[in-house]
Parts: C-alpha cells; structure tokens; sequence
C-alpha cells in the first residue's frame, strides 16, 4: 500500500508511511530525518535509497523486537527529536521548553558518538 501511494506525483515513502500510520495503519514507519540520519550514523543505511533502506530497517527492527514499525519508528523519532518528556516540559516555558529539546538532543547525539565509535 505504502508503494502504491509513493506512485503519486508529490507524494515520497516518508508522507505516503505517516498518512497510512496517522489512519491507524502501524505496519508503516516513516523513514524521516530523524530517522535516516539516525540509521545513517550507526551505519545501518547507506548514502542512497535511504527513504527504502531506512523503512527496510523499522521493518527488520519491528520483527525482531515484536513491535510494530510505527512504534520502532516512534522510538527512535522521541529520541532523535529531544521530545522525550511532554508532561515535564508544561511546567516550561517556550524558550526552556527548546531548551530542554535541545539537551536531549545533543545527550542522544553523544549517545550515538559513543556506540559508533566503540563499534
């Protein structure tokens, strides 16, 4: 079905797999940025294709964790995004609440430093 969407003019694998996950459909994650440039550090996707390559991965990722794709997708996209905590973050004001994104961000990026180099 994602394949069949990604045919029409405009529409790539990221939009075609958020629209099937936003209608209920999780058999789908969306291989966006986040997503991609996350895979891409840990060297799980190469330089080309990684829209396919990226969705293969959740797939895979899916299987082995006994999740679906969405929720591995969801994972890896808190984490990437620095929106790990919501209900902390209301307490927050704007600024503080970027702020806070941005910590989380750069803690998960050092993160990704890490597990790559000792790899």
């Amino acid at each position: 079905m994602a394949l069949e969407l990604d045919s029409i003019k405009g529409i790539g694998p990221p939009l075609a797999c958020d629209f099937l996950k936003e209608i209920g459909i999780d058999r789908y994650g969306k291989p966006d940025i986040h997503i991609k440039r996350t895979f891409s550090r840990l060297k799980l996707i190469g330089e080309f294709n990684q829209d396919k390559e990226a969705f293969k991965v959740l797939w895979h990722m899916a299987h082995l964790s006994g999740c679906s794709p969405a929720v591995v997708d969801k994972v890896f996209w808190i984490a990437a995004s620095g929106r790990w905590d919501k209900t902390l973050d209301k307490e927050l004001d704007k600024v503080e609440q970027k702020e806070q994104q941005l910590h989380r961000k750069q803690r998960f990026n050092s993160f990704l430093n890490k597990f790559v180099k000792s790899s």
